[in-house]
């Protein structure tokens, strides 16, 4: 309580103040000092995070692992729709749980560990701490550096970006009606990580025929807008993820355009890993793999104008 004493003394000093946690040595085991206080006011927590109070536990401990790293590939925008009031469920639902052996039953902290790449492509870790009241709603969350919290609000800007380009691209900003959604499956479409035509399955070709009949028919009776949107899982890296869901509904594009489709009808899109349908964060690679198979895919929605 001696850490608890002086802040109360210096409140009026550091009241305005906020930030994120100090990260101990990652070689050196750590325990919070917060935990046994659920019901901390939530302002005081962030306090104590400014002041360096907030302590994370030894990265090598997280017992998730995928790859070969601790912890999880990070999702950003997953991560920055946490807020307060949420439940657990409603946690887990988003970032998974948590990646350290946090206990069964009224455990007011989740401990994650975060691996992302940087602009330069080089590997980096961080730390995500998020804090529970007594009814078990989230209170309070902190980064372990203020690095990691920059990182998260740049990345988590992305994907709000990309669903404000796709409207304003679309002709639903001018009065227009959306007559088909198509989610076609990525994996029946092309062959694992491909793009290309010559990469296209059979059965692909199948259904994006029947796609180019049912395009052709509301061209027939006036003007149409097309909008092909491509979508990948959360493996691998972000930037690529976001390439090669714009090369496969460039190519999806090309062949609805080669099958006789008007060049104006069609627009592309990649979405990249930004609007999941699913949420899968923990088993094997292949395991990985077959739960996020509806979030590799491409939708193909049809306009009309009035």
């Amino acid at each position: 309580m001696k850490n608890f004493k002086m802040l109360f003394a210096s409140m009026a000093v550091i009241a305005t103040m906020t930030g994120c946690a100090a990260v101990k040595d990652a070689a050196e085991p750590v325990t919070s000092q917060l935990p046994t206080l659920p019901s901390f006011d939530k302002k005081m927590n962030e306090i104590a995070s400014a002041n360096g109070l907030i302590e994370f536990p030894a990265i090598e401990k997280a017992k998730f692992s995928t790859n070969n790293y601790k912890g999880s590939w990070v999702n950003w925008d997953n991560v920055a729709q946490v807020e307060h009031q949420m439940s657990k469920d409603q946690v887990r639902q988003l970032i998974g749980s948590p990646h350290f052996s946090e206990g069964l039953w009224g455990v007011h902290e989740w401990n994650y560990v975060f691996n992302y790449r940087d602009a330069n492509n080089q590997h980096q870790v961080c730390q995500f701490q998020v804090h529970f009241d007594d009814n078990m709603l989230v209170e309070a969350f902190y980064w372990s550096d203020k690095s990691c919290e920059e990182q998260a609000k740049s990345k988590s800007a992305v994907a709000p970006t990309i669903i404000n380009n796709i409207v304003q691209q679309t002709p639903a900003a001018q009065a227009a009606e959306l007559k088909e959604n198509f989610k076609l499956s990525v994996d029946a479409l092309f062959a694992f990580d491909k793009y290309a035509m010559g990469d296209m399955r059979v059965e692909g070709r199948v259904v994006l025929d029947s796609l180019v009949s049912a395009i052709k028919n509301y061209e027939s009776k006036g003007r149409v807008g097309v909008y092909i949107i491509g979508h990948t899982d959360h493996l691998g890296d972000e930037s690529y993820n976001l390439d090669l869901s714009k090369k496969r509904a460039d190519t999806v594009a090309g062949y609805l355009l080669s099958k006789g489709v008007k060049p104006t009808s069609l627009t592309a899109v990649g979405a990249g890993e930004y609007l999941p349908v699913k949420q899968c964060h923990s088993g094997t690679r292949s395991q990985l793999i077959d739960c996020l198979t509806p979030n590799r895919r491409v939708e193909v929605q049809i306009y009309t104008y009035n």
